[in-house]
């Protein structure tokens, strides 16, 4: 956006800031991390070769090949990598049955649809209805 105002109005660095505003800082800020290259490239053949392997488990790997890694490292450049595992579900959801998507309803009285409503009247009383609705019309 900084970028953007000083090439639209002809604004200096400093009045772009202000205007959006962001600190002249943050703007101009240039990284100094280590690319890890090597490192980067070591991690995706291991983690392509040990599929089932997380990130704590290729940390182990590589530094007893050697590299000199936190598990911190690890994770980020895994991340960075798009090598993630699925992560695995609770045991209370892994019974759980997935349902499928409707299908799509292409004409009339080809797929109802019921269920029980209630509601309270301002005296009090309380009443349940069963609605029936034809899904393609409403």
């Amino acid at each position: 956006m900084v970028a953007y105002l000083q090439q639209s109005f002809q604004l200096a660095e400093r009045r772009a800031c202000r205007v959006l505003p962001r600190p002249r800082s943050s703007y101009r800020y240039r990284s100094v991390a280590e690319p890890h290259v090597a490192l980067r490239m070591h991690l995706g053949e291991v983690a392509g070769v040990r599929i089932g392997w997380g990130y704590r488990r290729l940390t182990t790997i590589l530094q007893r090949e050697g590299w000199e890694v936190g598990r911190k490292l690890v994770y980020r450049l895994y991340r960075a990598e798009g090598v993630l595992m699925r992560r695995r579900r609770s045991p209370r959801r892994r019974w759980s049955v997935q349902r499928s998507s409707p299908h799509q309803v292409h004409a009339l009285n080809e797929r109802w649809s019921m269920a029980f409503m209630s509601d309270s009247l301002t005296g009090g009383r309380r009443f349940r209805v069963l609605t029936i609705v034809d899904d393609f019309s409403r």
